[in-house]
């Protein structure tokens, strides 16, 4: 109550009382230490990793709480966390790559706490994040994320860092620029788009279902004559027709100022790419592929996590 009345005094924005968690881990580096071509290399680059870390969690206004080896574990406010998991990772990758022959990646979980969540199980739960979502599911060199609210986990989105990383931008997370475009077109107060914006994110479950294969109890896909019968949406031009879909009901939720065709899809493109469930693998030989699981349809929970990051878990 005194934090509300020293805001509205000072005029600054409300206070988030959500803070994040960050995880990381190397990827398959035990495996490699029995080679002892490899040892040095990896006991180096190592080094080199643990002593630069805490620099990073600085710079992103975090604490530090272990850094050793390939692990890290620190807490950092809300809208620093996935720019820093994604600095740490170019970071951790630049640490290995003068050495010949060391296959390595590191992957990341980030837990979003409402500051009411016991400590304790947040972190227990950010090892279940990392191991089996990040890990097993995404196949490593990945980032997890979860939100959680005092009635449980309300968002869970993952992806290989491959895709989730900006293209033009490496240290940045598609999903964090996505957040800043959607903070910046609310604070505009003038702009009609502050209304489009929150009436597009608000009914998106219910959207993303209508572009979703229907399933049976077993959550096996059902084959169906509807709009939603599989092989609609289970390919790259699928997905283009998913995009121009969900470009119209962009166009059509509210007082848009953006009408037409083209640039409401080069909008939603970037976010439905960030809402498929993407698989990593690498093979002996090194090479990695990236394959969309097109039976597991569209995500909300990435289109929830722009929002929650733009409005920094405040719901006005």
């Amino acid at each position: 109550h005194e934090l509300d009345k020293l805001q509205k005094a000072a005029d600054v924005a409300p206070v988030s009382p959500f803070y994040a968690v960050l995880l990381m881990d190397g990827d398959q580096l035990g495996k490699q230490m029995s080679d002892q071509l490899k040892q040095d290399g990896i006991t180096e680059g190592l080094s080199e990793f643990t002593k630069g870390v805490n620099n990073f969690v600085d710079q992103h206004d975090g604490f530090l709480i272990y850094a050793g080896g390939d692990d890290v574990l620190a807490i950092l406010p809300l809208e620093n966390a996935l720019s820093c998991a994604a600095e740490l990772r170019h970071f951790y990758n630049r640490c290995f790559e003068k050495y010949q022959g060391i296959s390595t990646s590191i992957s990341a979980a980030i837990q979003y706490t409402h500051i009411k969540m016991p400590l304790g199980s947040v972190l227990q739960n950010a090892h279940d994040l990392l191991d089996n979502v990040a890990k097993e599911s995404r196949g490593r060199d990945a980032i997890a994320c979860r939100v959680w609210k005092p009635g449980g986990l309300q968002i869970e989105w993952a992806m290989p860092w491959l895709v989730a990383l900006d293209k033009s931008d490496p240290s940045k997370v598609v999903l964090e620029t996505l957040a800043d475009q959607f903070r910046a077109s609310e604070s505009d107060a003038e702009s009609a788009q502050d209304q489009f914006a929150s009436k597009f994110f608000y009914r998106i479950r219910e959207r993303f279902d209508v572009l979703n294969p229907l399933k049976d109890k077993d959550g096996k896909v059902v084959n169906s004559d509807t709009k939603q019968a599989v092989g609609v949406f289970n390919n790259q031009d699928g997905f283009e027709k998913a995009v121009s879909l969900m470009a119209m009901e962009y166009i059509n939720s509210g007082e848009s100022v953006v009408s037409d065709m083209k640039t409401a899809q080069d909008i939603v493109r970037p976010l439905m790419a960030q809402c498929q469930y993407v698989v990593r693998a690498l093979d002996d030989s090194g090479k990695v592929t990236l394959t969309v699981d097109y039976d597991r349809g569209f995500s909300a929970d990435g289109a929830l996590l722009v929002r929650f990051l733009a409005k920094k878990g405040i719901e006005r």
